[in-house]
């Protein structure tokens, strides 16, 4: 994905970029329960832009939201923060000290990679290791001001959409292009022996060694197989998708952490909502939404937020209310149906 966005400019187009895929991958190490040599992949990505912790909200968001729309019952989220180029290595070399006391205790594979990628050493599934993990250093307190203020917009954006999450400080990402945001979606009970669902995180830094500059970058991704082995150990039923269409438009700073949960509010009512959270002004908002022949937006300003409604608009022929935001999906679904 990061290879074809460098090679064919997608820099040029509006940004940031959304991207999914969709398609076969291999595996080199040997087949395992849940890793499959080969398996059917699903990945959304965000790139370019702003380093905005929104973005990071947003991946998360996706993949909780397909969650949900499987019927996937006992999911958890674990997130975390890995740093930078700045407090990374800090961190790194704390790690490498406190194994290096405890290198005799270590199993084979991390005796191996405490050498090459110490992270992998809190990653460890062996129980001779998992002692060794307590007492390790916590990354989260070892993070930069920057990094520790990023994590904090993540979760307050998932505060805000009233996503639970459990802050992991061993849930890391080996390779060091990953910076900052890490996540994994877990289940209990039922399909929990297939281990992480989504994952993902951001990865600013892997633009470079492919040739591009350092590139704001977050997505994450799914094997198809993981899916449906958990939804045949939960016995999940699919639900029937119902196709709606309502752009969502915001005017400042806490209208934009607001409409962020009306869209995800307007999506789980079964509406197909759009949105461009990378551009601030009204005009260029509706711009966007006229292009892509959205036949309602819905307008949220400070007045809006305090008086708890929204702007409805018909992009048909410009005509708009103000609508109570706790009947805006019946007044939605009247509005399509009627056109």
């Amino acid at each position: 994905m990061v290879r074809a966005y460098i090679e064919h400019g997608l820099s040029r187009l509006g940004q940031p970029a959304k991207l999914y895929y969709v398609g076969p991958f291999f595996r080199h190490e040997n087949p395992q329960a849940g890793r499959f040599r080969q398996f059917t992949q699903v990945g959304f990505e965000i790139i370019g832009g702003q380093n905005d912790p929104i973005y990071d909200a947003q991946v998360i968001v996706v993949f909780d939201r397909l969650l949900k729309a499987l019927r996937i019952l006992k999911v958890s989220l674990k997130i975390n923060s890995i740093g930078c180029r700045v407090c990374r290595p800090f961190y790194k070399k704390q790690l490498t000290n406190y194994y290096r006391q405890h290198e005799k205790e270590l199993c084979p594979d991390c005796a191996r990679r405490l050498n090459t990628n110490v992270l992998r050493l809190l990653d460890c599934k062996k129980e001779q290791c998992q002692p060794l993990k307590v007492g390790a250093p916590n990354l989260l307190d070892k993070i930069c001001t920057i990094c520790s203020h990023h994590l904090k917009g993540v979760l307050e954006y998932l505060d805000e959409l009233k996503i639970p999450y459990g802050l992991d400080h061993q849930l890391v990402r080996g390779l060091d292009y990953y910076s900052r945001t890490v996540f994994e979606f877990f289940v209990e009970g039922p399909g929990s022996d297939v281990g992480a669902l989504p994952g993902g995180g951001r990865y600013d830094y892997l633009f470079e060694s492919l040739g591009g500059r350092l590139t704001p970058a977050v997505g994450g991704a799914v094997s198809f197989e993981r899916l449906v082995a958990v939804m045949k150990a939960q016995e999940v039923k699919l639900p029937v998708k119902n196709h709606k269409k309502v752009f969502v438009v915001y005017i400042g700073d806490l209208a934009k952490r607001k409409a962020l949960a009306l869209v995800e509010s307007l999506r789980t009512g079964g509406i197909q909502a759009g949105e461009a959270f990378g551009k601030e002004s009204l005009k260029t908002q509706l711009k966007v939404a006229d292009k892509e022949k959205y036949p309602l937006a819905l307008i949220l300003g400070q007045r809006e937020i305090y008086e708890e409604n929204v702007i409805l608009r018909d992009l048909r022929n410009s005509l708009q209310e103000t609508v109570a935001l706790d009947r805006i999906v019946e007044e939605i679904r009247k509005r399509l149906k009627e056109k």
